[in-house]
């Protein structure tokens, strides 16, 4: 949804360059983390090159199309981003604690996005009361 304003402005020629982007950052990731981490790190390369192919597309359409807050978008995505990446690396810990710390991050989301929450709910009801 974030970078709809590529498709928008009829620029796809921005969507081109951007997945080359993310798929030589991958492949750079991948030559680094596999040979040392296995499957773990090829898990990791995807993560963090689909993140970098997010944030680039996000960014191209707020600029050729309409600007946009981004700040929720990225604080919330990296969070989880670094939260899947430390799941990741600490597999050996006991299983309750990652439950734990998900828990704490579903909360802080849910929190943070609150007014968009709100705003959803708001919109649901009137539109469905308009029917």
């Amino acid at each position: 949804i974030s970078s709809i304003g590529i498709g928008i402005q009829r620029k796809t020629v921005f969507t081109v360059w951007i997945t080359l982007f993310a798929m030589l950052f991958n492949w750079f990731l991948s030559y680094y983390l596999v040979p040392t981490h296995g499957a773990a790190g090829a898990a990791v390369a995807n993560a963090i090159a689909f993140f970098a192919f997010f944030a680039a597309r996000t960014e191209v359409s707020a600029r050729i199309w309409r600007n946009f807050p981004r700040k929720k978008i990225y604080t919330s995505t990296l969070l989880c981003l670094i939260f899947v990446i430390a799941n990741n690396a600490a597999r050996s810990i006991n299983i309750f604690y990652i439950y734990f710390a998900w828990f704490f991050v579903g909360i802080f989301v849910f929190f943070y996005f609150m007014p968009q929450w709100k705003q959803v709910f708001t919109l649901k009801y009137r539109v469905k009361g308009a029917s």
